[in-house]
């Protein structure tokens, strides 16, 4: 029929054009203009690229020589960046586009273009606090941390750990110059801290290492006894169960008590010096079950001297006595008041 041989025609030709158009406009930049828009300088690494929003759109950025890649994609007509670095950035929108039985493709507007120049702070100076740290309990060591300010624009340091032989690893990027490090077992680390402006950062400072250890400590109370009594406690860094109290006998040590506890009494030791130390154990779980030590203390002195009791003053009792039977007399001493005067009981 010709009027549907007429449709046919027109709807192919119509279908080319398009073709025709839209294989055009992919090929070059400048398809679509939608007022993008980008500052031609920037010295902060802050800005905002805007356009006509209200339909979906990509908005793509490409650094220096670099590939475009997608900063955006949405209805909104802005997009806000912070933290660039210096360099020159390129924005352009890219919209895509759909058709039945055609395929689709890329329409692209007009590239803009911002350089970005920001100025480098200076390399902070070195970083303060202490070069070592103990601690007596499972929670470890708090390293506490401090540098000074850099010269020019800085928006934030870096503040970087290396854990004995590891990788440094950011562990602070934040306007402030000071920073603790809680829960620091044994081991070294470094740290090392740089200043930023934006995505420019300056060379970092000097390393600063800082070692940290635990203190199987042992302590007595007091050091020195005049009755014989004396108490031992130690600390449990490591956490352990099991603890083996050994006394230095001539140069061996001899385990003289298997406790739980981190304390140990002892009374009614006669004079001389002691020397103490205590192992860090744990059970096997296993026959024999024998326990396995890995730390000991260090070796506590204690020294106990206890005073002899003072000479008696005196005997009670008559001087002189006499008899008259040949049995002679019967002289006695009451001991035991004689015992407590001496001890003052």
């Amino acid at each position: 029929m010709p009027g549907i041989a007429l449709f046919k025609k027109g709807f192919f030709v119509l279908v080319a054009a398009v073709l025709i158009a839209t294989q055009s406009l992919s090929a070059s930049a400048g398809d679509i203009n939608v007022n993008l828009s980008s500052p031609s300088t920037n010295t902060s690494g802050s800005y905002t690229v805007t356009w006509t929003g209200g339909t979906f759109y990509y908005l793509e950025e490409k650094k220096n020589s670099g590939g475009w890649t997608t900063a955006y994609s949405g209805t909104a007509g802005s997009k806000s960046f912070s933290g660039k670095g210096a360099g020159t950035y390129q924005y352009r929108i890219r919209m895509y586009l759909c058709l039945p039985m055609m395929g689709c493709i890329n329409l692209y507007s007009d590239p803009v273009t911002t350089v970005v120049n920001v100025p480098v702070p200076s390399k902070p100076g070195n970083i303060t606090g202490a070069t070592s740290y103990s601690y007596t309990t499972t929670s470890g060591s708090t390293i506490s941390l401090a540098w000074p300010a850099s010269t020019g624009t800085v928006t934030k340091y870096q503040l970087q750990e290396k854990v004995n032989s590891g990788s440094y690893v950011t562990v602070h990027s934040s306007s402030s110059r000071s920073k603790t490090r809680p829960g620091k077992l044994a081991g070294t680390y470094k740290y090392r801290v740089r200043a930023c402006n934006g995505g420019s950062c300056s060379a970092f400072s000097n390393t600063k290492t800082v070692t940290v250890s635990a203190s199987y400590s042992l302590s007595s109370s007091p050091t020195t006894s005049t009755n014989g009594s004396f108490t031992l406690s130690w600390t449990n860094p490591s956490g352990s169960t099991l603890f083996q109290v050994q006394k230095l006998s001539g140069s061996t040590w001899t385990t003289v008590a298997m406790r739980s506890t981190t304390s140990y009494a002892l009374s009614n030791q006669p004079n001389g010096t002691y020397s103490y130390r205590v192992q860090y154990c744990f059970m096997l779980p296993m026959p024999p079950y024998n326990p396995v030590c890995t730390n000991t203390s260090n070796t506590k002195q204690v020294v106990v001297t206890v005073p002899a009791p003072s000479k008696p003053s005196s005997i009670s009792g008559p001087s002189t006595l006499s008899y008259n039977t040949a049995s002679g007399v019967d002289y006695s001493i009451d001991l035991a008041k004689l015992f407590r005067h001496s001890y003052g009981l």
